[in-house]
């Protein structure tokens, strides 16, 4: 048995939960929604369940309408210093929440107790962004979830600063997700759910680095690149521990994380104008596009490299460009109707819809 000091499986968040403005307090939650525009609360509870239980399978088992209810409430009435960080939203002074642990993020009305919504990002990156942009909180968080001075200050052009701040997240993110997986496999437990999400932080890395290296490079910086790629390399070598010793179970796993996703995907940009309801919920279904895409696009430079060649994914890819139809026919009137900007600087050339989102004004 190997003596290796195990990662821990949560980023670094030392010393956020001594700092007083974020150590969670309010308690208000009702356990009732918000009353949605031309609905009522039960309608709108509905939409959210449906969206974040049902379709997008965020919980690994199936829960009921009231099972999520209760999750909301309690969530959003936790006080647990060690694991919930309390942010307050900008745009109209509701209380947020998120559990660092289980990934689970709640919005509530600070003056009424009602939910806004309640849902699993699974990445932290997703509060980064909102707390980058001032949306959320202060626009700096401590240690680990702050954007570092160190990448906002490494260049003058804002698409190598970005790449490096994105990186410096994975850094932190890939080590210990890549530890969760392979363990879940070693004990034989259920992790097709996260299998897509370590897949989508690979293609990233790898995207990055791509990014990084066509671009001139001083020689700090380059220095630094090097740097944080041996962070990840821990995390790649993990995935091809599975891929070689356990290849069957591990394609089996991510066939069936893909199937979930896309027919996910499907339904909802079917009926995107029923099912997201405010710009929060518009941010999160791109997110979870951009997951798929970056796994998609790991998978496809995986089996280039002859690499699980058991998955179609020339089929995958297809559907995900049918679904893709539908987005991009609600995309402008809900990127108005929301007033939503994009925030990421760099993409792959296919995430179309992160791009149109550039052009909104």
């Amino acid at each position: 048995m190997s003596n290796t000091q195990e990662p821990e499986l949560t980023p670094n968040v030392e010393g956020l939960e001594a700092d007083s403005r974020f150590v969670p307090r309010w308690t208000g939650c009702t356990g009732l929604f918000n009353e949605a525009d031309g609905g009522n609360r039960r309608e709108n509870e509905e939409v959210h369940y449906r969206k974040h239980a049902v379709i997008g399978r965020e919980w690994e088992a199936q829960i009921s309408i009231s099972e999520y209810r209760s999750l909301a409430t309690r969530h959003l009435n936790s006080v647990d210093a060690d694991h919930v960080i309390e942010l307050c939203q900008t745009e109209d002074l509701a209380v947020v929440k998120y559990n660092l642990e289980s990934g689970e993020l709640g919005i509530a009305r600070g003056d009424d107790g009602t939910i806004k919504t309640f849902f699993r990002p699974r990445d932290v990156a997703y509060v980064l962004r909102k707390v980058d942009a001032g949306a959320w909180g202060e626009p700096a968080l401590a240690d680990g979830f702050e954007t570092s001075e160190l990448s906002l200050a490494i260049s003058d052009d804002a698409h190598i600063a970005y790449l490096f701040a994105r990186f410096e997240h994975l850094a932190i993110e890939l080590p210990a997700h890549a530890h969760l997986v392979v363990a879940g496999f070693a004990e034989g437990s259920s992790v097709a759910s996260e299998m897509l999400s370590m897949l989508a932080r690979l293609g990233e890395y790898r995207f990055c680095v791509f990014e990084l290296q066509r671009r001139v490079l001083t020689e700090a910086q380059a220095e630094i690149l090097f740097a944080r790629r041996k962070k990840i390399v821990g995390a790649t070598a993990s995935f091809e521990a599975l891929e070689r010793y356990r290849a069957r179970e591990l394609t089996e796993a991510i066939a069936a994380d893909l199937e979930t996703s896309i027919a996910a995907q499907e339904l909802l940009w079917r009926d995107a104008a029923t099912l997201i309801g405010n710009g929060d919920e518009f941010e999160d279904a791109l997110d979870r596009r951009q997951i798929l895409g970056y796994a998609l696009l790991e998978l496809r430079v995986l089996q280039l490299h002859r690499r699980l060649l058991e998955l179609d994914i020339q089929a995958y890819e297809y559907r995900v460009s049918k679904s893709d139809i539908h987005l991009r026919s609600v995309f402008y009137q809900l990127a108005v109707s929301f007033s939503y900007q994009e925030t990421h600087l760099v993409s792959p050339e296919a995430f179309f819809w992160r791009r149109m989102g550039k052009n909104i004004s």
